[in-house]
């Protein structure tokens, strides 16, 4: 029997990960992983590029994505082994990332009101990445 070295839930930049889809698999290599799977949280974006560098690397990427689930937000469900490009999937993730980014700026919101000053930490992607730059109120 074969056993191979395995991480099957990973985020890269595509959503909220801290590294892009190459440097995940770099830092993979460098860890001895020989199996990958990138899960970013609603968006299949990241997959290609892993895919590609985990060729270069000798490492084989499988196909993941992290859905939120609609009737509970904190429940999250994990797909593997779909095919990558425009299909249902990526449509059904575009939606989903919509209905966060509605959400993410509700909470924006309600921290302004609440007196919390936020501003943009970097901006990649259309949408803002943002975080706060001094702590809440204490009554927090």
């Amino acid at each position: 029997m074969m056993t191979a070295l395995a991480d099957l839930h990973t985020h890269t930049t595509a959503s909220d990960g801290q590294y892009t889809p190459t440097q995940v698999i770099e830092l993979a290599k460098a860890a001895g992983i020989q199996m990958i799977a990138i899960t970013d949280h609603d968006t299949i974006d990241g997959v290609t590029e892993a895919v590609e560098a985990g060729n270069t690397a000798g490492i084989r990427v499988v196909h993941g994505v992290e859905l939120s689930a609609k009737e509970h937000h904190n429940f999250h469900l994990l797909g593997y082994g779909f095919r990558a490009g425009e299909n249902a999937l990526s449509l059904l993730c575009g939606q989903l990332r919509a209905g966060r980014d509605e959400r993410k700026y509700k909470i924006i919101n309600f921290l302004r009101q609440q007196g919390a000053y936020i501003y943009r930490r970097w901006r990649k992607w259309p949408e803002e990445r943002l975080s706060l730059d001094r702590t809440l109120p204490r009554r927090w």
